[in-house]
């Protein structure tokens, strides 16, 4: 953690900003993870992670008195996903005919597209490193 984390508003002054910095690593983290799950089929940890996330940083927010759009455009990111997440979650389920659309859970398909490429990557690049290692 970042000792000289620095604060766009000096009037701000946290008791500890690296306590900010860690609840910003945590979301981030769990929402890679989450987007990991969605790119593997594993809808029902995709949901839950997402959820933890959205209410992570919703908490954050509220103790740390974050009220701008981009946070509230973030945590909302979150829950869509979430939605989106259950709603494959329990097509997958139930083999029901009609697929889960993002627009449904108002999500745009670039972005999750964008999402999905990232998680990709960051899965083949374990997968990469996994097998060097058995090689050697």
């Amino acid at each position: 953690m970042k000792r000289d984390f620095k604060w766009r508003d000096d009037s701000v002054t946290p008791i500890d900003a690296r306590t900010i910095l860690k609840n910003n690593i945590e979301y981030h983290g769990l929402e890679r993870h989450a987007r990991q799950y969605h790119t593997t089929a594993q809808y029902e940890y995709a949901y839950h992670h997402w959820l933890i996330a959205a209410t992570w940083r919703r908490e954050n927010m509220e103790a740390n008195l974050f009220e701008d759009e981009r946070h509230q455009a973030a945590v909302e990111f979150d829950l869509r996903n979430a939605e989106y997440n259950k709603a494959l979650y329990r097509w997958q389920k139930h083999r029901r005919k009609g697929m889960p659309t993002l627009e449904e859970c108002g999500l745009d398909h670039e972005k999750v597209e964008r999402m999905v490429r990232i998680a990709q990557a960051e899965i083949d690049a374990v997968y990469a490193e996994m097998s060097s290692e058995v090689e050697e």
